[in-house]
């Protein structure tokens, strides 16, 4: 048991990146599908700021409604999935932020919404395509924004 207790985790899969302001940041680039996220969401340290969206993969977005109520704050990525995910929430008066154009402006939004002691996630449940190489890339900018500040 004592190598499972020492083991890191995997890069990008519900990844902590750091704390600030006893606020934990987490790295999920890896969650392109909505099960992942409402997975990644039911697992966070309460309150959650979730960062999501991205390129469409032509999948059913209605597992996101499982996160109503479960979150403090949604930021939008843009996206051509995320207009697929607004008219989602749209339709069920579930209040979000942006859709932003840029994963650093998103993680301004999110840093300016969290309350110590909850999580920033990132749990994009989207492909990456568009604004970044793959989801390898978004999570490792992820974490450059966030080691950053």
């Amino acid at each position: 048991m004592t190598e499972l207790s020492e083991f890191p985790g995997i890069e990008h899969r519900f990844e902590e990146v750091t704390r600030k302001k006893n606020i934990t940041y987490i790295n999920d680039s890896a969650a392109t599908i909505p099960h992942a996220v409402v997975q990644a969401v039911k697992t966070a340290q309460k309150p959650v700021v979730l960062i999501t969206g991205g390129t469409d993969k032509n999948i059913d977005f209605s597992p996101l409604l499982e996160i109503e109520g479960q979150v403090q704050t949604i930021i939008l990525l843009q996206g051509s999935a995320t207009d697929k995910i607004r008219r989602l929430f749209d339709n069920r008066g579930i209040l979000y932020k942006g859709p932003f154009d840029n994963l650093a402006k998103a993680v301004e939004a999110a840093d300016l919404a969290a309350l110590p002691g909850g999580t920033v996630l990132f749990s994009p449940g989207c492909a990456s395509f568009g604004m970044f190489q793959n989801e390898f890339d978004r999570g490792r900018q992820f974490k450059n924004i966030v080691t950053a500040c």
